[in-house]
């Protein structure tokens, strides 16, 4: 049996490129490579995002950028959105642990996780173009991430996940 193929991360509306950057630094901290960004609020590329990966130039170097959410995951099979947000959704909420399970249960299957611009998150339409939610379980008292510590939470537990599943 091969290794599960990896998540894509799309990031939606990401406003700043230092962020842009710290997102790719982690994801080659757990061997993630596929950057898709969703309309960057200052274009792409942006110069400030490379200092910010130190080192870690190649998902900024193949980042793709695309219109709208349902064009980034249009090839993708199975993706979950994060929010901290109840959205009322009728899509099922799963913590990164139960979130990395299933995404290694789909093996080769290209997969995605979703996230939002820094300042308001997702939108609802977009958390409705996918297969469940993300909620990383945090203090209620205050419920917003860093960018780049909402990917290292997910990708750390895929990378788990992967290490754990059967050869």
């Amino acid at each position: 049996m091969t290794a599960p193929k990896p998540p894509c991360v799309i990031l939606d509306r990401p406003q700043l490129a230092e962020n842009i950057g710290a997102v790719a630094r982690v994801m080659a901290n757990f061997g993630l490579e596929d950057l898709r960004l969703v309309a960057p609020r200052d274009g792409w590329p942006q110069e400030r995002a490379w200092p910010s990966a130190s080192g870690a130039d190649w998902p900024l170097d193949n980042a793709r950028v695309f219109a709208t959410v349902s064009e980034a995951i249009a090839d993708l099979k199975l993706v979950y959105a994060t929010t901290a947000r109840n959205r009322g959704m009728q899509l099922p909420v799963l913590n990164p642990r139960q979130a990395a399970a299933s995404i290694v249960d789909h093996g080769d299957l290209p997969c995605g996780l979703l996230f939002g611009a820094e300042r308001a998150g997702l939108e609802t339409t977009d958390i409705a173009l996918t297969q469940g939610i993300i909620t990383i379980p945090i203090d209620a008292r205050f419920k917003s991430l860093n960018l780049a510590q909402a990917v290292a939470l997910n990708a750390y537990e895929w990378k788990m996940a992967v290490d754990a599943a059967p050869p």
